[in-house]
């Protein structure tokens, strides 16, 4: 007797979510026991997922694109026909990664009635920073361009009055977190534990996806000093990142200096830094993920960036905020909460080791 299928359904919208989306079946529903179909949204500007992957991964895994905007109210019928495809998928679970979007809250308000169970993914360092409970005025405005959302598409009504609260959506039942020992579990659901690129498998699913191979892009993996460049236009702070690089460079004379570069970063700065010895360069657009978890024995520095959440145990890796903030050179929106054991926040470069 043939085994019945499960249907696993995941709706992603940055290149982040597909890579916590792939590890997770890599990881918990590689079995041809599974069948997996993956929906990626699509904005109508493209402003994302603009690189040649590839999509046919595994006979049990399809994937397939939504074109939408939460702010457009205008009837569109590709979120129409995949809002029916994926209402009569007859779905087992359900992930989604963004419980403020109109088109996962009014899935998982749909699809739960139906049976089907709810999980949130994290999306990026949201899960450990949200923590208000209610904001009326927002949660109101929301209600409105929600209904607004599903009248111009047609759609049968559903109410939403959200919190700003993390998975304050009542429908989920499963919270998924990179870090459970620092998630503050404030709506009191079931959380359990993801892990991201931290497999062979996952990172073999993953780097099949984005058609990457480390080999090709950067001269060494091992003993690097992997930099995450952030743009600034604080000459200051400029300054402070040449000289930070330099000293590694002095300090660590073994290790290979590779910087990823940030698209919107001054000519200027990019100037300095290829008057560093040695230096090499990462323009492409892969995210930073896929070099740092194949690093081995190297050092792993930025700013704050949130690509360093990703936990490569081959890789020391560190934020430079705190001597931002004491020079006074961190900006006034920026808040930045580890929820990590592996980053060690810099009070000095001595410090690296």
């Amino acid at each position: 007797m043939v085994k019945p299928t499960t249907k696993i359904g995941f709706l992603v919208h940055t290149e982040y979510h597909i890579m916590a989306a792939l590890s997770l079946i890599a990881d918990e529903y590689a079995g041809a026991d599974y069948e997996i179909t993956i929906y990626q949204s699509e904005d109508f500007a493209k402003r994302r997922f603009q690189f040649e992957k590839n999509i046919h991964l595994r006979e049990n895994i399809s994937y397939k694109v939504v074109r939408y905007e939460d702010r457009d109210f205008k009837f569109n019928q590709d979120i129409v026909n995949a809002i029916r495809e994926i209402l009569e998928a007859d779905f087992s679970k359900f992930f989604i990664f963004n419980n403020h979007g109109f088109l996962p809250a009014y899935l998982a308000k749909r699809l739960y009635k139906q049976g089907t169970e709810i999980a949130l993914c994290p999306d990026g360092m949201k899960p450990y920073s949200n923590n208000q409970k209610l904001s009326p005025r927002w949660s109101f405005r929301f209600m409105l361009n929600f209904f607004k959302f599903t009248k111009a598409n047609k759609l049968p009504f559903v109410f939403y009055f959200p919190k700003l609260v993390y998975a304050g959506l009542k429908e989920i039942g499963t919270v998924l977190v990179q870090f459970p020992e620092s998630y503050e579990n404030k709506t009191s659901k079931k959380v359990e534990r993801i892990a991201i690129l931290s497999s062979d498998n996952a990172i073999e699913l993953v780097n099949n996806y984005f058609k990457f191979d480390i080999k090709k892009e950067i001269s060494s993996t091992v003993k690097v000093i992997f930099f995450i460049n952030q743009p600034s236009k604080n000459q200051e702070l400029c300054d402070f990142e040449i000289q930070v690089l330099q000293s590694l460079q002095i300090k660590f004379p073994d290790f290979k200096l590779i910087i990823k570069l940030h698209p919107t970063t001054e000519q200027s700065q990019r100037s300095r830094f290829e008057a560093l010895a040695g230096v090499e360069f990462i323009t492409k657009s892969y995210p930073a993920e896929l070099y740092i978890a194949e690093l081995q024995q190297s050092k792993l520095l930025s700013f704050w960036s949130n690509a360093c959440v990703i936990d490569n145990p081959e890789v020391q890796t560190y934020w430079l905020h705190p001597i931002l903030a004491a020079k006074k050179l961190l900006p006034g929106y920026i808040q930045i909460k580890n929820p990590t054991k592996h980053i060690t926040e810099l009070h000095s470069i001595e410090q690296i080791k």
